[in-house]
């Protein structure tokens, strides 16, 4: 078999095809289980090395607690933590992680606009349907095999507050959607580079408004505004972590895992199968994503894409200019109406 780009060793055994719980995990889905089990381990190295505090989560968590490892229909790994702990490891990962592991968040890959950090393998690929267009791979970011690390942020008590925050933060949402595909189209262009970040950054401070505000709960809401009530937690079930044995290696989740499971799956000892909420095109252990992005592609198709993005990209240079003229003429009235002022104190002294 050929050698899979990773650091564990693993057991010939580990890799067998078999049945688990009525579901039948091919050789190829133990290969990817492999380089997401040696992204786990790599990221509990760094964290515990810099003192960052993390959890084992959502399915990852389920695995652990009912498995001990992988749900055999599942196809990634979780981890989550406090937004204060996310930004120690954001401070300390661009060094800690060396190749061909990679942090990936829209700062050291612009472009991926990705709310939450990934840990990727840069030898493999982990290319999404959802990130593709006409069938290939023309996003530029990194794509390798990935480890997610979501964050915990506080979020409103009062229930009117609540729906305006998640108002707020669909509207930005939607505009982060939109400039990825800008992006890709117009890398490397100076307006597109600061729109994007002026963009990210906005959503960033919308999300973590909150933290430190005394609200009673956190939730995972920087992926999906939509999060449901149920899945926020009172902050008390992530005061405490244990280890779990995942596969046969050691890893931190909380200590009130019941509460947490329960609420979003409810009864969690019930086995549902499912399949894995990735809809991947390509998935490859052996080979780097960059390679996917020599495929050529049809100048006819590209050549369409870019004309609907410039028709696109018309409309918001336009509102650009109109608000840049809006600033400028608001700068002018406030600096006449400033010395407006002065001149009528100047003349009341007088």
């Amino acid at each position: 078999m050929q050698k899979l780009p990773i650091k564990i060793s693993l057991d010939d055994s580990f890799f067998e095809p078999e049945e688990l719980c009525g579901h039948y995990v091919t050789r190829q889905s133990k290969q990817h289980w492999a380089v997401i089990l040696d992204l786990m381990v790599e990221f509990d190295r760094v964290c515990k090395e810099h003192g960052i505090t993390y959890f084992l989560d959502s399915g990852t968590l389920l695995g652990a607690v009912r498995h001990n490892g992988f749900i055999p229909w599942d196809d990634d790994a979780d981890m989550i933590m406090s937004r204060s702990e996310y930004e120690k490891l954001c401070a300390i990962a661009p060094t800690a992680f060396k190749e061909p592991y990679f942090w990936q968040t829209n700062e050291t890959d612009p472009g991926s606009l990705r709310r939450h950090g990934q840990l990727r393998n840069s030898l493999t690929s982990c290319i999404l349907k959802a990130e593709t267009r006409n069938g290939k791979a023309n996003y530029r970011f990194n794509q390798g095999i990935f480890l997610d690390v979501f964050i915990l942020d506080e979020v409103p008590d009062d229930a009117e507050e609540l729906a305006r925050f998640r108002k707020e933060l669909r509207q930005q949402l939607r505009l982060l959607f939109e400039l990825k595909d800008w992006y890709r189209i117009y890398h490397g262009e100076p307006w597109i580079e600061k729109i994007q970040k002026i963009a990210y950054d906005k959503f960033e401070a919308t999300v973590s408004r909150y933290n430190g505000t005394g609200q009673k709960r956190i939730a995972n809401i920087s992926l999906l505004p939509e999060t449901k009530e149920k899945e926020f937690f009172i902050k008390s079930l992530y005061d405490d972590c244990v280890d779990y044995t995942f596969e046969g290696f050691s890893f931190s989740g909380p200590k009130e895992y019941d509460a947490l499971l329960s609420g979003q799956y409810g009864d969690w000892h019930q086995f549902v199968k499912g399949t894995g909420w990735h809809d991947v095109l390509i998935m490859d252990c052996y080979r780097p994503y960059t390679e996917y992005f020599e495929e050529p592609t049809n100048p006819a198709e590209e050549e369409s894409t870019i004309a609907f993005f410039e028709k696109k990209t018309a409309k918001l240079k336009k509102q650009k200019r109109f608000y840049k003229k809006w600033t400028i003429t608001l700068a002018v009235v406030s600096a006449i109406a400033v010395i407006a002022l002065i001149c009528s104190l100047c003349t009341s002294l007088l």
